[in-house]
């Protein structure tokens, strides 16, 4: 969810400024590789960053205050800020880092598992949609505060989201593709992932079903008109 909501203008009660995502993302996870967040957590920085997400999940982030996140998580306004010295900023940008990573780390492990060209397109889709649809506080910000997440899907901020999905996708398609087509065919299952993410459809069947249907009608005729079967292409390295 939370690499949908980067840099957001907040001047609800936390105060005003911009929150963003690390502009320098964690590498892109290689297969059987360090997870796409290695920051190690303490912790009480959980406890903060947990309540957090109750709190967005529950009111949004304009309604969100430092009150709400210290008393959810049990503590002190004080004691949170010793935690946290740079303030709400701070809280929000890791809160987001943590989720991002969480996100990636759940989808990369779909991803790992596939062992056919079609299996890693339809899982990896029919992954990120489960995951995005069974998230509260998206859900919570497209239902009440949908400009919170818009705003951060036009022109360039976009094309950071895509160029984040790009270096962790690609790893996994340049198994079977050269690293032209890998970058070209993760940007375009970044930008479906991303359009079925906002519109949100009430799932006629299931997210597997329409992954499949999609990849089946609209990736693979690319194939096709490159010279390849979608089901023919073979493994390039372990």
């Amino acid at each position: 969810m939370s690499w949908l909501v980067e840099n957001v203008e907040n001047t609800g009660p936390l105060g005003g400024g911009s929150v963003g995502l690390v502009t320098k993302p964690a590498p892109a996870k290689a297969r059987g590789g360090d997870n796409v967040t290695s920051r190690n957590w303490t912790d009480q920085e959980l406890r903060i960053l947990n309540a957090v997400r109750i709190c967005f999940s529950k009111w949004g982030i304009s309604k969100t205050t430092v009150e709400d996140v210290a008393r959810q998580a049990g503590m002190s306004r004080a004691t949170l800020y010793r935690i946290f010295p740079e303030g709400r900023d701070s809280i929000i940008e890791s809160a987001i880092e943590l989720e991002t990573g969480k996100f990636f780390n759940s989808l990369c492990a779909i991803l790992e598992k596939a062992t056919t060209l079609r299996e890693l397109l339809a899982t990896g889709l029919a992954g990120a949609w489960e995951l995005l649809e069974n998230d509260e506080i998206l859900a919570f910000l497209l239902a009440h505060e949908p400009e919170v997440v818009l705003r951060n899907l036009a022109f360039d901020r976009l094309e950071e989201l895509i160029a984040i999905c790009r270096e962790i996708l690609a790893p996994y398609l340049s198994r079977w593709l050269d690293k032209f087509e890998a970058d070209r065919l993760a940007e375009w299952a970044a930008r479906v992932v991303v359009s079925y993410a906002i519109a949100r459809p009430d799932w006629s069947s299931n997210a597997t079903d329409t992954a499949q249907r999609l990849v089946g009608s609209i990736f693979a005729p690319h194939f096709q008109v490159i010279g390849y079967d979608i089901d023919e292409v073979q493994v390039r390295c372990g």
